[in-house]
């Protein structure tokens, strides 16, 4: 695929044109005019131009490589150029007016690939009058793909991408565009032409980006001028090298891009530096446009164009409104479903909480051992007071307990004492342990010892079979 040859823009301040006597360098703008009162409606490319100042011809030679090539000049009072000129490889070369007050010389056929010279002539009839003819900037088509001064880029070049959103005629009735360029350089010119920029300028809302920074928001005044190519974005300087530009502009006034041009080259009088437009300190104040010169295309050099989308039908776009509205509703509908659900299970769990528990399971009572027999002494079957003796107790006759065992096949007979407390324990049945229990009274099972009267009596309670 065939690397697309692009032009090389040079300023008047580039130091390869050879200035002879008689030329100076001054600064223009559209509401400053030069040291001699020279106000020109759309101000020189950089803001910058050379002055002829001498009653001899001056003249301005400048060598090249390449295949094309086109020199602009200021014509501030729209003079008679009959005596303005300029040759290419000694031939004259085609001379004529540009739009307003610029005057254009440039190679009348394709020139061969190779090096050529281009020189323009200033005569004193031109700038006797007060308006002298100003040299602003030339460009050419070079050889082979040169990057290594200021690139020109036009509309409808591939690098540049350009959408509208909505497009013209939108529901809205603003004009929006995108637009995304890839560069290699220090900083970058974009140039573009209002439509209807009448409007007023709170409803026409810029901003741009460089590598994804914060972006620079600015609005056009009122008094911007339509109809003319003007500088839309200067961006500030940034390190040389590969750089992402991103515009968003949204406005009921038309836009097109014309050009670009980007920087990328130090060998100038102004040493690269180009002041930033707008201005960072006052980019969120309404600021004019800078209207310049056109840079018309070469001869083989696209025609500007821009790329536009189609306005999206209105159908299309109620049914999105209508479609976007049923689904919350059903949204709605079904998280109010859950929620009752979720309630009415809340609710159950509560009052089946409140449901009568008709059994219950009582506490069982067991025989200590003989290792724990503090379980059963006087202080535990007590009252449950403390073990501390009651002074006032002291006289008080020791009460005594007694437990009854309900032998199998018998009953148990209720003893006359009256003063002591009776426990209940389960039967013994006949079992192994009843019959060692009746055969050796004193207890050789387990812990015998255990069961002994001697051993209960020790505690204050008497046995009972």
């Amino acid at each position: 695929m065939a690397v697309m040859t692009r032009a090389i823009f040079v300023d008047d301040t580039d130091p390869n044109i050879e200035y002879g006597d008689g030329w100076i360098l001054e600064s223009f703008s559209r509401t400053t005019p030069g040291s001699n009162g020279t106000l020109f409606i759309s101000p020189p490319i950089y803001g910058s131009l050379h002055v002829p100042v001498t009653p001899q011809a001056a003249n301005l030679p400048y060598t090249f490589n390449g295949t094309e090539v086109a020199a602009y000049f200021m014509n501030a009072g729209n003079t008679n150029s009959a005596s303005f000129g300029c040759t290419i490889d000694g031939l004259d070369a085609l001379v004529a007016h540009a739009d307003y007050d610029r005057l254009t010389c440039r190679n009348r056929n394709s020139l061969a690939d190779g090096t050529h010279q281009i020189i323009m002539r200033v005569t004193p009839s031109d700038f006797d009058s007060g308006n002298p003819i100003s040299f602003d900037y030339l460009i050419y088509m070079p050889s082979d793909n040169e990057t290594s001064g200021d690139v020109l880029y036009t509309a409808g070049d591939p690098a540049i991408k350009l959408s509208r959103p909505q497009g013209n005629g939108s529901i809205t009735g603003y004009n929006p565009i995108v637009f995304d360029f890839d560069f290699n350089g220090y900083s970058m010119s974009l140039y573009g032409v209002f439509g209807n920029i009448s409007s007023a300028s709170a409803s026409n809302v810029a901003s741009y980006s460089i590598d994804g920074q914060s972006p620079l928001i600015f609005t056009p005044s009122d008094d911007t001028i339509k109809g003319i190519t003007q500088l839309i974005v200067q961006t500030s300087r940034y390190p040389l090298g590969q750089h992402h530009f991103h515009l968003d502009f949204d406005s009921r006034a038309s836009l097109n891009i014309t050009q670009i041009i980007v920087q990328n080259t130090t060998i100038t009088l102004r040493d690269g530096n180009v002041d930033p437009f707008p201005t960072p300190v006052s980019a969120s104040q309404s600021q004019s446009f800078l209207p310049v010169s056109s840079l018309p295309a070469l001869p083989n050099m696209p025609n500007v164009q821009t790329e536009e989308t189609k306005a999206i039908p209105r159908g299309i776009m109620i049914g999105g409104i209508t479609g976007g509205a049923l689904i919350i509703l059903i949204l709605i509908i079904t998280l109010r479903i859950i929620f009752v659900i979720r309630r009415r299970r809340k609710v159950s769990s509560q009052d089946s909480s409140n449901l009568v528990r008709p059994f219950h399971t009582p506490t069982i009572f067991t025989l200590p051992s003989k290792n724990n027999k503090s379980s059963i002494s006087r202080e535990q079957l007590g009252s449950g007071a403390s073990s501390d003796p009651n002074p006032d107790d002291a006289g008080a006759p020791r009460q005594t307990h007694r437990i009854r065992i309900h032998v199998d096949g018998g009953n148990a007979i209720d003893q006359p004492d009256m003063d002591a407390e009776t426990i209940d324990l389960p039967p013994m049945y006949n079992t192994i342990l009843g019959i060692l229990v009746e055969t050796e009274p004193t207890g050789t099972v387990g812990n015998p010892s255990a069961l002994t009267p001697d051993a209960l009596t020790e505690e204050g309670v008497t046995l009972e079979k």
